[in-house]
């Protein structure tokens, strides 16, 4: 029970140094409002606010804004929200304010009471905050460049696999209704599944011909050996993860550690989807191309088995809509159009270089 209740002139004085702006309006205007206030929204002349409608202080555009959360309280005469604007301070230029108004309704009036603050200093602080953020995720996709770069020049056979594989994982998670960021991580997964194949000789890499099974033993520790390496790297995304896992196979018959189903991550079930695609419609030392056609029939084959039924019939809607994305990195003669590719003779399609689409 309280004791010692605060008198009004006690209220009234913990109001009048707040040091947030209070005020009370009474149809859109006020009635009253503390010094702080004032010292906000620098009124000219500098002791004039009663009277004045708080729409008023709000800079042209963001007028409608803050009235439509007046009217909406106004109207119903209960409940709460808050709003930011920028505020017109006299003849010192703009202030990024935040402000809340609660109303409630005296003797028929619906009276608006509100706090208000300036957020400017926070604004700013966050805007330097995106900057810094942005900085950061610049300077990770010039890395992720140079790694690539250094993968081209190791492994010339696969040039732009990893990068086609990216984007059109980006594509695909996009079109599965994934959020922007998870997008972008499922992208750099792409971007960074086969970073492992540092590790394999790169004889073996461009060997034109049937592997030995210890060839393909040591091919297939390249997820391995990626998780390894990115493991240490503090990515917002689970890459390692995806890099480790995009070989495994939803009934478990993929490797390194024959996951199955929901213990394979989403950004894995993706890439190692689009992989297949990617590898069956691009030339390897060991085959030429085996075109589009038999790489979506491998995925219908494999729906449901082998593969994310929801990512393999994200997949076959890119194609089909002739999604940019794809088109771009897949190119025309990829799509079923004559082109270079069309003159190769069938050879090695499978054996120790595992699926169709490599190991």
């Amino acid at each position: 029970m309280i004791t010692n209740p605060c008198t009004e002139v006690d209220f009234r004085g913990l109001i009048e140094e707040s040091p947030a702006g209070v005020y009370v309006l009474v149809h859109g205007r006020f009635t009253y409002a503390n010094p702080r206030l004032a010292e906000i929204l620098r009124p000219e002349p500098p002791t004039v606010l009663g009277g004045c409608a708080l729409v008023d202080f709000a800079a042209p555009h963001e007028r409608s804004k803050l009235q439509a959360v007046i009217d909406a309280l106004q109207d119903v005469g209960a409940g709460e929200q808050s709003v930011e604007f920028d505020a017109l301070c006299g003849g010192h230029g703009t202030v990024r304010v935040g402000t809340h108004l609660s109303a409630r309704r005296i003797a028929g009036t619906t009276v608006l009471h509100g706090m208000l603050q300036d957020i400017s200093e926070k604004r700013r602080m966050a805007l330097e905050i995106d900057q810094h953020e942005s900085q950061i995720k610049t300077s990770l996709l010039q890395t992720i460049d140079v790694i690539l770069g250094l993968s081209n020049i190791r492994d010339p056979y696969t040039v732009g696999h990893e990068r086609r594989v990216g984007e059109i994982a980006r594509a695909v998670a996009q079109h599965l209704g994934m959020s922007e960021d998870q997008q972008e991580g499922v992208c750099v997964a792409g971007y960074l599944h086969d970073v492992g194949k540092v590790g394999v000789p790169a004889e073996i890499l461009a060997k034109p011909a049937r592997l030995s099974k210890a060839e393909y033993l040591l091919v297939q520790e390249h997820p391995g050996k990626g998780e390894a390496i990115l493991r240490g790297v503090d990515f917002p995304w689970p890459v390692a993860d995806a890099v480790a896992q995009h070989h495994e196979r939803i009934d478990g018959s993929g490797y390194p550690h024959g996951l199955a189903g929901n213990a394979i991550c989403i950004e894995a079930r993706i890439v190692g989807v689009v992989d297949v695609l990617e590898s069956m419609t691009s030339h390897r030392p060991y085959r030429p191309a085996l075109g589009l056609e038999k790489a979506l029939q491998e995925l219908r084959d494999g729906r449901g088995r082998l593969y994310e039924p929801v990512v393999v019939d994200a997949c076959l809607d890119l194609v089909s809509l002739g999604h940019p994305a794809v088109k771009a990195v897949l190119g025309d003669q990829r799509l079923g159009r004559e082109g270079p590719l069309a003159s190769f003779p069938t050879v090695l399609t499978s054996g120790n270089h595992g699926s169709p689409a490599g190991p």
